[in-house]
């Protein structure tokens, strides 16, 4: 940065020349390097001067930010307004801020729905602010609603698979293994592959056919021994000790069940978070106030001025209230919001802080 009373660098000098320039995207390059050098308070006029009177919305916004960065204690005056136009002006491609939505509640009575703005060039970053809001609690809402319907279709899985299991277990533990001879190999089609085999329990001699994989399919053959699970209760409805496919499914549709009840949960829980998040609210912020008094009258020069009072909650818990004023000539003839009327307060602390 240079110290007041030499002279400029190039780049500044540059800069400021950008700043005559009547493209957009020069003045906002120029107002990005300005940006960096604002403890010049020659350069905070500067960008005061192009947020006020710029003819481009992108580059008061852009010169509204760089601006922050020095917390100006009032909001950039709008430009001000010709007494009574002698005509119309013609449509132009920016559009002037739509005036705030509002809703009779009675004969005299008006009920203001959107947020009251002291300065209408500050409507995009309230609206930012709203949509950033709103898509991160549509997002998080969906996310929730996936979790817990992948996590009810796990439950209906599970409640399929915990009898096989139990089964198994059942077999595990309290079953005993009983000699058997394979009597035939039978495939009944092409991935189905059985063993009919004979087993001996208390000298009862039982029949009993199994799937089998193909690897076991091939090993066993007519004659070959083989081990059978029953149990003590129920000897007639044996278990064969050998690769079946309801083992090979049963251990891999639990992998898998196991890996998707993981994914809901996880779902869930960044869900949660995401509320979180987009109801902590961070310095910087945009808060919502209320409006405690708003008064308008006529200055010497001819303009109308707009004076309000307010108080917001701020994130520390404490009610702040503040002071504020801007001339406003397209509120002549339209009512002015009542007392209670939701309003728009750029935080960054409980020192700092400023109506839009």
């Amino acid at each position: 940065m240079t110290e007041a009373g030499t002279s400029p660098s190039s780049e500044l000098l540059r800069s400021l020349q950008l700043l005559r320039s009547a493209d957009p995207e020069d003045r906002k390059r120029a107002i990005r390097f300005l940006s960096t050098v604002q403890d010049d308070p020659r350069v905070l006029q500067v960008l005061e001067h192009l947020y006020e009177k710029d003819p481009d919305a992108g580059v008061r916004q852009l010169a509204w930010r760089a601006i922050q960065l020095t917390d100006p204690s009032v909001p950039a005056p709008v430009q001000r307004q010709a007494a009574p136009a002698p005509a119309p002006a013609p449509p132009s491609r920016t559009a002037p801020p739509a005036p705030p939505r509002m809703m009779r509640a009675g004969r005299e009575h008006w009920v203001w729905r959107e947020p009251f703005l002291l300065n209408p060039s500050n409507a995009p970053l309230v609206e930012q602010e709203r949509e950033r809001r709103a898509r991160r609690r549509k997002v998080g809402r969906w996310t929730f609603l996936i979790g817990a319907l992948l996590l009810l279709l796990m439950a209906v899985m599970w409640g399929v698979l915990i009898p096989f299991w139990g089964r198994w277990f059942d077999y595990e533990w309290n079953g005993v293994n009983v000699p058997g001879v394979v009597q035939e190999r039978i495939q009944a089609g092409e991935d189905d592959y059985r063993v009919r085999y004979r087993y001996t329990v208390n000298n009862a001699d039982y029949e009993a056919e199994q799937r089998v994989t193909r690897e076991e399919f091939d090993r066993l053959s007519e004659g070959a021994p083989i081990t059978a699970i029953v149990l003590p209760d129920d000897p007639g409805t044996p278990w064969l000790a050998a690769n079946t496919p309801e083992g090979w499914l049963r251990n891999w549709l639990t992998a898998l069940v196991a890996a998707l009840t993981l994914v809901a949960l996880l779902l869930m829980l960044s869900a949660i978070l995401r509320r979180r998040r987009a109801l902590r609210i961070e310095a910087p912020a945009i808060l919502t106030g209320q409006l405690l008094t708003c008064e308008g009258a006529v200055d010497d020069d001819g303009d109308f001025k707009v004076r309000v009072s307010f108080r917001f909650r701020a994130p520390s818990g404490q009610t702040l209230t503040g002071q504020a004023r801007q001339i406003r000539n397209d509120l002549r003839a339209r009512p002015l919001p009542p007392a209670g009327a939701p309003v728009a307060i750029y935080y960054r602390n409980d020192r700092s802080y400023r109506m839009l």
